[in-house]
């Protein structure tokens, strides 16, 4: 990288290769995984949200993320759109996120925090919380839009 500005990844954008690997139906959420335990051990007190451009907010429709690491940025987009169809679930079924953390047998704290990009989720939450709203984590076509 030139100069060592940061790279931006908007939410419009398409992703077609993640950390040097073209994305393929298991190898884009094999990524996805990876890119989230490193950040959990390397970042556990930065969560995505942190990543944003400044001026923008994490429950924007359109976002973007500014990082000198571009597969940093392309994780923070995939929670960001993981999260974004949570609460889109969550508000179309009324649950207040007291309830929803009940349901999903999670403290109200962690599913604030993850709703709100302040911590990486770990796979465990995301499906918990996807049962819940009957929802599923599947790797779709880059052109598919949110």
């Amino acid at each position: 990288m030139p100069g060592g500005s940061p790279k931006g990844v908007r939410s419009t954008d398409q992703v077609v290769c993640f950390g040097g690997q073209l994305l393929g139906l298991d190898a884009g959420f094999l990524a996805f995984i990876k890119t989230l335990l490193l950040m959990a051990q390397n970042l556990g007190s930065v969560g995505p949200a942190s990543l944003l451009k400044k001026g923008t907010s994490w429950l924007d429709q359109k976002v973007v993320f500014v990082t000198p690491r571009k597969e940093l940025a392309e994780a923070a987009m995939m929670v960001w759109k993981i999260t974004y169809k949570l609460r889109q679930a969550q508000g179309a079924r009324r649950l207040s996120s007291f309830t929803l953390s009940a349901l999903a047998g999670l403290r109200r704290q962690t599913v604030a925090d993850v709703m709100m990009g302040e911590v990486w989720p770990d796979t465990r939450t995301l499906l918990r919380l996807c049962a819940v709203l009957d929802l599923e984590i599947t790797v779709v076509n880059k052109n598919e839009e949110i």
